[in-house]
């Protein structure tokens, strides 16, 4: 997960109590495999400058640029992360997402007039649905509600953004990414994902999806990284997750991919004689059910469609 033209990243994002050293955006800029360590902490990128500050909101972007100024001058194949917002939600899902939205807009242009000029914008994912919140329905309802708006708010602000500044936003719809990884957590290779993993000596780090009571594991970020690797990547690979064949000859297969681009997979008895099976656009993760070739032996291949 290594894009070579991607030289640094410059991440304005949510500030964390960290799951490990690795993080999403590592991910995006290192050859290293997945590791999960333990513990809390700050980190420096491998390949960039993280300006997050822990228990970041929206309001704090404004001293986040001015230490980039300070610091940094943006260079040709950078690239800029801004992930922000949940804690302002956390704070209070009442709030008024689309302004929250247009602020996080103003911040953009900001930037934009200092000459960043590729940016890879998260939205968020379903903050009802972490473990903080589980055993409290009324207040997970309200903030999956709040999620949901400042999401679309948002994805209506950078669509604007994107057009009216001439810039590239890469937008990675981790909201999607996320429901789908615990609506099918065995496919993702996780057995847990409700509970804090820092909660439970001794578990298998790659099996938990949330580290503490709201942060994700190192192993939810790669899936993370996984993901935005399939979005920004422009030859449209995909990143498989998992993938078996049961005794029937069916395929079940798990992956990312480029959500604008259209993929085709196919089956048959020969490679020359491939049949379309499934076609599928328009999301970036996927999990499906293929049937067999047609006999006990076969071929199946995901493609990029024409």
């Amino acid at each position: 997960l290594f894009p070579q033209r991607l030289q640094r990243y410059l991440a304005f994002e949510l500030g964390c109590e960290l799951s490990s050293l690795f993080h999403w955006l590592l991910y995006l800029t290192s050859v290293k495999q997945p590791v999960q360590l333990y513990g809390a902490g700050s980190f420096l990128g491998l390949t960039g400058l993280n300006l997050a500050v822990a228990a970041s909101t929206v309001s704090d972007l404004q001293s986040q640029l001015t230490r980039y100024q300070s610091r940094y001058q943006w260079q040709s194949g950078d690239l800029c992360a801004v992930w922000i917002g949940g804690n302002d939600i956390r704070d209070n899902p009442y709030l008024n997402t689309a302004g929250l939205a247009a602020e996080v807009g103003d911040f953009i242009t900001q930037l934009s007039n200092l000459g960043v000029d590729h940016f890879i914008v998260p939205n968020l994912p379903d903050l009802g649905a972490v473990p903080e919140v589980l055993s409290d329905p009324s207040l997970a309802a309200a903030r999956t509600a709040a999620t949901l708006a400042y999401n679309a708010a948002l994805g209506d602000e950078l669509n604007a953004l994107e057009d009216e500044l001439n810039i590239r936003i890469e937008q990675l719809d981790v909201f999607f990414i996320f429901d789908h990884m615990l609506a099918y957590q065995t496919d993702f290779g996780l057995v847990n994902v409700t509970d804090p993993l820092k909660e439970n000596d001794g578990a298998d780090p790659d099996t938990y999806a949330f580290w503490d009571d709201i942060h994700p594991t190192t192993r939810s970020h790669a899936f993370l990284a996984a993901a935005s690797q399939a979005l920004m990547d422009e030859a449209a690979p995909i990143e498989i997750i998992s993938w078996s064949i049961n005794s029937d000859g069916e395929l079940r297969q798990t992956w990312f991919a480029n959500p604008w681009v259209e993929y085709t997979i196919q089956s048959g008895e020969r490679l020359d004689q491939m049949n379309t099976g499934v076609i599928l656009d328009g999301v970036p993760a996927y999990t499906e059910t293929v049937p067999a070739p047609g006999l006990k032996s076969g071929f199946f291949r995901t493609v990029r469609s024409q």
